[in-house]
């Protein structure tokens, strides 16, 4: 359960988490089902369970099994607050980032993990860990993904900003969603196939559009107000 607070309309909520009796208490690696159908092609996994355990065991044992066999996004969306031990934590993120074929991350994100770097030193540091494409988002400002061969930077449109809760997730699925409507998630979990491809063919798209995940013929603005 979760509790949010909005500050303004364009900065990041506060949110309050209570996880007592809840999944992220009650799922363990042995609850993992023992397989997936062929037909699932990709599997995204992240936000504040990742700190959690045991659901964080077993997410990490899902992507340890699952490494080679489908593609695996990950969005760390890290919530400080449910952070303890902030070293152990990075130690776990940087080895989720390795099983990853897409990562994608918010300027936020980047401020907990380098607090004193740049947002583009640590899209480095990630391509250089395994990830065929690297997303960084940042509010109103423009997006950035980076492949181990190119970096395109896409503006975003000015939009009047209700609140942002949701905002890193609606992104998520809108460039998940393309992807596979795209023809590129090939489910081999193939980063460099996944590199080449995905975010050139995406910055190449005169007025950066999306598909929306739930309508199928409409089209929505590439946003990330986070």
């Amino acid at each position: 359960m979760s509790f949010t607070r909005k500050n303004n309309c364009r900065s990041s909520p506060t949110y309050s988490f209570f996880g007592n009796g809840t999944a992220n208490q009650a799922i363990r690696p042995g609850d993992l089902p023992v397989a997936f159908p062929a037909t699932l092609r990709v599997l995204h996994v992240g936000s504040y369970s990742m700190a959690c355990e045991p659901i964080g065991l077993a997410l990490t044992a899902l992507m340890e099994r699952e490494k080679g066999q489908r593609l695996l996004s990950l969005d760390p969306n890290v919530r400080p607050s449910m952070v303890g031990d902030r070293a152990a934590y990075l130690g776990k993120l940087h080895h989720w980032v390795e099983l990853a074929d897409l990562v994608k991350f918010s300027r936020a994100d980047a401020v907990f993990v380098l607090p004193n770097g740049d947002s583009r030193d640590l899209i480095e540091r990630w391509l250089g860990c395994g990830p065929g494409l690297v997303v960084l988002t940042a509010g109103g400002d423009e997006i950035v993904g980076a492949t181990r061969s190119s970096w395109v930077t896409v503006d975003v449109p000015h939009v009047k900003v209700a609140d942002t809760v949701g905002a890193g997730d609606a992104f998520m699925s809108g460039l998940l969603a393309w992807l596979r409507d795209s023809g590129r998630l090939n489910g081999r979990g193939d980063s460099q196939s996944l590199g080449r491809t995905s975010w050139r063919q995406c910055s190449r798209s005169p007025r950066r559009w999306l598909p929306s995940p739930a309508c199928d013929g409409e089209r929505t603005r590439l946003l990330e107000r986070r």
